[in-house]
């Protein structure tokens, strides 16, 4: 299996300039966190869990007023 996460269609890392979230692989989980959101945050995160026979795809949208 294999577990991606994107926002606004980009892969994990993200520049500072698009997201400051950050994943934390050691996690089992995958949980993404931040120490203060800021207004590049905002945007559609998505997380994907595929294998050889299915893909599963949750998508978030993120709204930042500021």
């Amino acid at each position: 299996m294999f577990l991606h996460t994107f926002k606004d269609n980009r892969p994990y890392p993200w520049p500072g300039d698009v997201s400051s979230f950050i994943l934390n692989p050691e996690s089992a989980n995958q949980t993404i966190y931040t120490r203060s959101l800021t207004s590049s945050d905002h945007g559609v995160y998505t997380c994907q869990l595929a294998n050889q026979t299915n893909i599963v795809k949750h998508s978030m949208k993120l709204v930042t007023f500021g």
